[in-house]
């Protein structure tokens, strides 16, 4: 979901100011202009009454009857902070924490207007997977995915809501809709890979590093099992290989 106090500008206003071009790294020639592709991502959005928001160098796709919900990823630091993780509130923490999951794309460029296209017609004619996820958002620099020390991050951004099963079905939906579909091959940080463009992970990468590694499994994509106290399946299934 989309805390709209983190809402930056809408889309068609960001568009129409002047744009900032990508800076010049050495290995590019030339900076790249990313009206183009905004301005189709946002044609397609509003075919279907999707609102489009410029949020932290993301371009946040939301229905607009969906605007409400919560940051459990974000509570992490604050649980790792507090006193007393064996309260009931800190467990209920523990519970909320391992609810969350994201679907990330690692799609080329010419496929994701098409890829928007299917997966919003989907979502509208999908009574089960809108209530199964809130929101998804395209990183605005496609091209701007690799970090200076190697940290991949995705190209789109699937937001189930806070439960093990409703991640499964919005990744049971992405690839039945995209199984044949060839990505970058690119795996995001501490991700699952299920195909070439599909790929999730439980939590949320920004705190997947050694500050909280006491809670992760050692490749960092699920937490522990026994992150809620009894031991847990996190992973979800592939359902790309059925």
């Amino acid at each position: 979901m989309v805390r709209t106090d983190t809402i930056e500008m809408k889309l068609e206003d960001f568009n129409d100011a002047p744009l900032k071009k990508a800076k010049v790294t050495a290995d590019r020639r030339e900076a790249v202009d990313y009206e183009a592709q905004w301005k189709a991502w946002t044609k397609c959005a509003k075919k279907f009454d999707i609102l489009a928001l410029h949020l932290d160098g993301y371009i946040t796709f939301v229905r607009k009857d969906l605007m409400s919900g919560t940051a459990a990823n974000h509570e992490l630091k604050r649980f790792h902070n507090g006193a007393d993780k064996t309260s009931a509130a800190a467990q209920q923490v523990r519970s909320q924490l391992a609810a969350a999951y994201k679907i990330h794309l690692m799609s080329c460029d010419e496929d994701i207007v098409p890829i928007l296209e299917t997966f919003l017609t989907r979502l509208i004619s999908d009574a089960k997977l809108q209530k199964a996820m809130g929101h998804f958002k395209i990183r605005a620099e496609t091209d701007h995915i690799i970090r200076g020390d190697g940290t991949v991050f995705p190209i789109m951004v699937l937001y189930p809501d806070a439960s093990k099963e409703a991640a499964q079905y919005v990744l049971d939906t992405v690839c039945a809709l995209f199984k044949n579909t060839a990505g970058r091959d690119i795996t995001p940080r501490c991700n699952e890979k299920i195909t070439s463009l599909i790929y999730y992970a439980q939590g949320d990468g920004d705190y997947k590093d050694d500050r909280f590694a006491e809670y992760y499994e050692q490749d960092r994509v699920h937490y522990r099992p026994d992150f809620e106290g009894e031991n847990k399946d996190y992973r979800l299934k592939n359902s790309a290989n059925q």
